[in-house]
């Protein structure tokens, strides 16, 4: 080893500054993206046009892509760099408005009962390639009368993917507290 006996102090003070430049230009700063909120609908009825927004914040980072997932079926990507920037993909009941949608609002259009399910919009940072995701689900009813009656169960142990129709509470109703026998 090399005695520090044999450098003077000005010397040392030049090599720590050094090397604490030289460390401080190998420390990356890596900004965190945040997914801030996803806003679908919880409920619309069927032969509606439903608008989804992906609201994100990349913190100065730019932007790779932002996806559009139902379940598990990607069916629209923005790429801001790419040629053409916006694909969308055949899944099945899903049909994007082009001409309404921009980045991450999208419209879909003409939705049907096979739309009900979990809709999931994640983006990607480009240089990091950091992602991050949001997810939620959205029930088609077959006409807006049975809209009226389905009752989210958001407060249950049930995920907030069940629903509880009017019929199927008075089923409930019937099973645990039947009516006496008649006399």
């Amino acid at each position: 080893m090399f005695p520090l006996e044999n450098y003077h102090l000005s010397t040392l003070m030049f090599l720590l500054l050094l090397i604490s430049l030289l460390l401080s230009e190998l420390i990356v700063t890596i900004d965190c993206i945040k997914l801030v909120k996803v806003k679908v609908p919880d409920q619309v009825t069927k032969g509606s046009d439903v608008e989804l927004k992906c609201i994100y914040d990349l913190e100065g980072n730019p932007l790779y892509a932002l996806q559009w997932f139902f379940e598990k079926g990607e069916f629209y990507r923005y790429a801001p760099n790419s040629n053409p920037n916006v694909i969308t993909f055949n899944v099945t009941g899903e049909k994007v408005n082009k001409k309404k949608s921009h980045q991450g609002n999208i419209v879909l259009s003409n939705v049907g009962v096979n739309s009900t399910g979990r809709y999931k919009c994640e983006i990607t940072a480009a240089i990091t390639y950091q992602t991050d995701r949001a997810e939620h689900f959205m029930r088609v009813s077959a006409n807006s009368a049975s809209s009226l009656w389905a009752l989210p169960l958001s407060s249950s142990p049930f995920s907030s993917s069940s629903w509880l129709t009017i019929g199927s509470f008075l089923l409930m109703l019937m099973k645990f507290f039947p009516l006496p026998p008649s006399p």
